[in-house]
């Protein structure tokens, strides 16, 4: 069976998903979809219990339901469009973060002074104006944003200047629920049919300058019905979801191997709502959930450790490159083990 983050990669990058209404767009995903079943008809069969017919009907049903929340919402009928998601992810299953997690977070800096960690978390209960609709972003509703890299957050900043970009990392003290958006490289269940149909709709390119993004209007509503669904028992989770930027090309710095869950988990982009009715301050309780690092930065690190600039000897291009570095000095503040390796450096004896 053919990796289906690749396959879904090329799906999404087709000149044909560029273009078109998002109607068009979203149905000739799913039908990709579909006749990638039904290329592994035999094998996903027996993975699942299922029938092909029964496996094609839960993607014609997403299909159904994205259509109709869609027509609902750009009509003006948000509150119908809500209840449509609600409905069909509500008894869809959430997973477990492991603790000991690590994230990273990237900030485009505004001065050549470091974020402080409050700036690094999400943005405060009393400027809720600033927070705008993003993908995953709901306008007023502050969210903690992180990276499964230094090299995702960086590209999710449109490649802001590297050396002065402010870093920090995070690192999970509790098992945290996730809702996990992230493709599998295979299917491995019948609610994985499911699931994979709702994030291909969910992964849709969109113009970066478009004032209005119809490819938000899905992935958003998600995350609102999540927030209703938690609503009452004030638990806090996770959105996980690979980066767009990464499977529609544009996160082209390294060569990704598909089938490495590393090399993936590099392009995890997390999203936690800090929702609440508070007026000022942070969420405390989503605070409460993390270690975090002081903020740091390229230029910061290369004044005072010069020597930590040569490539490193990790036998891996992302490892040795500065975003490999700028994860490595982030996990040792974490207190976890890094994957790059040094190279060593030689002093020269003088006579």
């Amino acid at each position: 069976m053919n990796n289906l983050i690749e396959q879904a990669a090329i799906w999404l990058r087709s000149k044909e998903c560029l273009e078109g209404t998002i109607f068009s767009r979203t149905r000739l995903l799913l039908n990709n979809f579909r006749s990638y079943i039904k290329s592994n008809q035999a094998e996903l069969e027996v993975v699942t219990g299922e029938r092909y017919s029964v496996l094609a009907d839960h993607v014609n049903q997403c299909w159904m339901m994205v259509e109709s929340l869609l027509t609902s919402y750009l009509r003006g009928n948000h509150s119908s469009a809500y209840d449509k998601i609600y409905g069909f992810i509500s008894d869809m299953s959430m997973s477990p973060l492991d603790k000991g997690t690590r994230f990273y977070k990237g900030r485009e800096p505004e001065s050549h002074f470091l974020f402080s960690k409050d700036k690094m978390f999400h943005i405060p209960f009393d400027k809720r104006s600033k927070v705008g609709n993003q993908r995953f972003s709901i306008s007023g509703t502050p969210c903690l944003y992180l990276g499964g890299s230094s090299y995702i957050c960086w590209e999710e900043l449109n490649r802001v200047d590297f050396s002065s970009c402010n870093f920090c990392g995070y690192l999970n003290k509790v098992t945290i629920s996730l809702f996990d958006l992230a493709l599998p490289p295979s299917i491995r269940s019948l609610e994985d049919i499911r699931r994979v149909s709702l994030i291909l709709a969910c992964s849709l390119k969109a113009d970066r300058n478009a004032l209005f993004k119809e490819e938000y209007i899905l992935p958003q509503s998600i995350l609102l019905a999540l927030i209703k669904r938690t609503l009452y028992s004030h638990k806090l989770f996770g959105v996980r979801y690979i980066s767009s930027h990464f499977l529609d090309g544009d996160a082209d710095f390294f060569q990704c191997d598909y089938n490495e869950p590393i090399w993936i988990s590099r392009y995890y982009n997390y999203v936690f709502p800090a929702a609440a009715s508070l007026h000022n301050g942070y969420n405390e309780s989503l605070r409460d959930l993390f270690i975090q690092t002081e903020t740091t930065a390229m230029e910061r690190e290369s004044l005072l450790k010069p020597e930590r600039l040569v490539s490193g000897d990790s036998n891996e291009a992302y490892l040795d490159s500065q975003f490999g570095l700028m994860d490595a000095i982030i996990d040792e503040r974490l207190g976890v083990r890094s994957l790059r390796r040094e190279t060593a450096l030689v002093k020269r004896s003088t006579v």
